[in-house]
Order: structure tokens, then C-alpha cells, then sequence
């Protein structure tokens, strides 16, 4: 692993004034219950990019209470009070009465021409009413945060030409998917034992065994007590319907057997490497900037012709290896999702998104 850097005697914690953005790739590591990454492939060190910008999308939605709005569960801010002694349930029994006439009223008019006309037309054309809605804006939950960047590299010296070439072979790289891949996750092999248990219990549901029954039911409870009876390779096979061998089922999907589960040469493919992007003064996180969580790579995009026309640098034909860029520059795109949600709990005191558990690699 090694750290890359445009342009090429960028300074970075030598220099603690210095603003710039740090790139890591990660990958998360399923082998255990946490959410904890591994870092792979290199760092990318950069000048900050051309335009910064901070975006927090939460969902609301309109919804209409009708008469329910009335109720106080519902909170309603409008402080209307009509109907049979004021309240939501005499509101209830009038709308339900003035519905069945407004209905027996337009199936009428229907049949005599009428159309495109509902039961607040007729209240609207008749006497300049519509039914209040009631409308409340409900919150549905977050959004993912999105973001954009877009970089401009010029080559200005050879080794600002390597470090263009390399920092595009590294965003290549990363953002594909890979072959051959296979499940070695000890959190697949949990979710099919808890869900081979859940299978077994329902056929204990119905035993004649009182015993078993209680013991399933202490097993998922998670409570202790006599289990000795409970064989949770039962459960296991259960869920595999009986085609392989309850142990080999279990390590196979825990990645420690040679089982023929969960593996092959093209029958799966492991997801792109998440990027980690954080804005950074000196040795330090950026102050007031705050960076971003693991992100996925949804697209990248290379422009070798930023002015508008191909040029290529004049001395590659003479330079012996080739590892300089060709052309005089390049704009790199970046377009990237969060891949959790932000919350008040995923803050620092300073207001900055918690940095993520990484392992480094050696």
C-alpha cells in the first residue's frame, strides 16, 4: 500500500495549514458482528476539489386525517371543532351521512351526462365548499446523502504524469466488482441457524413433546436453562431440507468448509471496495468541513480531453517507462451514496461524522 499524491510534492502533515482531501477504500468485514472495514488498495491525497457542498434530504409526506384529524392522537393543528358535540366521533357519523348522499347524489348525476365530477365538485359547485382534508405533514424517515466532485488534474512534470495514471488505475479498479467470489461471512451461517431454529419450532409447535417445545422456545428467548436436548444442527438441516449434511451445511456457510455451498468459480461476484473520503487540514480532520461516511462508488467518469481537444505530452514517445500519462490532463467525476444514514447518535462533539473502526493494512 502507498500513498498517492496530485500534485506530487503535495505537502499534508508536514504542513499544518495545509487543506486537502484524503481517499481510502475500504471493505467491510463480515466476519464479524460489528461494522468494522478493512482498508485495501492505496491512499489518494488531493487538493480540494472545485466545489464543496453539504446536502441533508429528509422525507416528509402529506397526509389527509379527515375527520380522524379531530382526534387528539393526531394533534391536530388547525383547531377545528364541528359535528355532534364537537368531537371526532360525531364528525365520523355526519360524514358518513353526508358521503351516502353525496354518493346516491353523483351516481345519479352520472347517469343523467355528468362527468369528470366528484363528491367535492358537487360541494364546490353548489355551495362553494370542499371538505377539509385535514392534511398533516408526516416525517417518513432519512434519505441517503449523495454527493458529487469533480477534480481537474494537469500534468505540469513527469511525476505529476504518474500520479495522474495511478490515481486513475486506482479509481478504475476499485470501482469494479470482482469473480470468483465466495461467501465466507459467519453472519450468514447465524442467520440460517436463528432461521432453521424458527423452521424447527413450528413443527415443534404442533409435537406432542411439551419438552422440546419449551426448550425451542428458551433457545430463541435466549434464555438459560436445561437445553441439552436442543440440537441446533436439527435446526439447520431443517432449513436445508434435508440435501446436505447439517455440519457441512453450517461450515460451508460460515466459509470454513470445502462444501459445494455459497462457492464456484463465476457463480458470485464481490461488491466494489467502499470509498472513504474526509477533508483534512494538516495531520488532522478539516475543522469546519465535515467528512463524509463510507460511500459507495455509483459512477466515475474520465474526461482525457479537458480543454476541449486531445493533446498528448510532448515527450512520451522518449520516456522509457510507460507509466506517464498521455494526455495533458484529465477530469475525474465522482459520484458517490452514503451507505448509512446520518443520525444526531453518528455526530462527534465537534459535529463531525464519527470516523468508521478500520484495520489497516501492513
Amino acid at each position: 500500500m502507498a500513498t498517492i499524491r496530485y500534485p506530487s510534492e503535495f505537502p499534508t502533515s508536514t504542513s499544518p495549514e495545509t487543506d486537502y482531501i484524503k481517499i481510502q477504500f475500504l471493505r467491510r468485514d463480515y466476519s464479524v458482528n460489528t461494522v468494522k472495514y478493512n482498508e485495501e488498495g492505496n491512499t489518494i491525497v488531493l487538493n480540494m476539489p472545485q466545489k464543496i457542498t453539504e446536502g441533508l434530504t429528509q422525507n416528509f409526506a402529506n397526509s389527509g386525517l379527515g375527520e380522524m384529524g379531530m382526534l387528539n392522537a393526531f394533534s391536530n393543528r388547525q383547531g377545528t371543532q364541528s359535528g355532534i358535540n364537537g368531537g371526532a366521533l360525531g364528525a365520523a357519523l355526519q360524514r358518513a351521512g353526508e358521503n351516502q348522499a353525496l354518493k346516491s347524489t353523483l351516481e345519479l348525476m352520472n347517469k343523467l351526462g355528468a362527468s369528470q365530477l366528484s363528491e367535492n365538485g358537487i360541494l364546490s359547485a353548489a355551495g362553494g365548499v370542499v371538505f377539509n382534508p385535514q392534511l398533516e405533514l408526516v416525517y417518513e424517515g432519512p434519505d441517503f446523502r449523495k454527493f458529487n466532485f469533480q477534480f481537474s488534474l494537469f500534468t505540469k512534470s513527469a511525476d505529476d504524469a504518474k500520479a495522474i495514471k495511478s490515481i486513475i488505475d486506482e479509481l478504475r479498479f476499485q470501482s469494479l466488482p470482482s469473480t470468483g467470489a465466495r461467501q465466507t461471512s459467519v453472519g450468514l451461517a447465524n442467520m440460517f441457524t436463528t432461521m432453521g431454529g424458527i423452521a424447527l419450532g413450528k413443527s415443534l409447535g404442533t409435537a406432542t413433546s411439551k419438552t422440546a417445545k419449551e426448550l425451542f422456545d428458551a433457545f430463541v428467548a435466549g434464555k438459560t436453562g436445561n437445553t441439552s436436548n436442543f440440537d441446533p444442527t436439527a435446526a439447520i438441516n431443517s432449513l436445508a431440507g434435508g440435501l446436505v449434511d447439517a455440519g457441512a451445511f453450517a461450515a460451508a456457510a460460515a466459509g470454513t468448509g470445502v462444501g459445494a455451498l455459497f462457492s464456484g468459480n463465476a457463480r458470485f461476484i464481490k461488491q466494489p471496495a467502499f470509498l472513504y473520503l474526509q477533508y483534512m487540514r494538516g495531520a488532522d480532520r478539516h475543522p469546519f468541513i465535515p467528512s463524509l461516511m463510507p460511500a459507495s462508488i455509483d459512477q466515475v467518469n474520465f474526461d482525457f480531453t479537458p480543454t476541449g481537444n486531445y493533446t498528448t505530452l510532448a515527450n512520451y514517445a522518449e520516456a522509457k517507462d510507460k507509466t506517464l500519462a498521455t494526455t495533458i490532463g484529465v477530469n475525474i467525476t465522482l459520484t458517490l451514496t452514503e451507505v448509512t444514514n446520518l443520525f444526531q447518535e453518528s455526530l462527534t462533539d465537534n459535529y463531525q461524522p464519527k470516523a468508521p473502526t478500520i484495520e489497516k493494512k501492513s
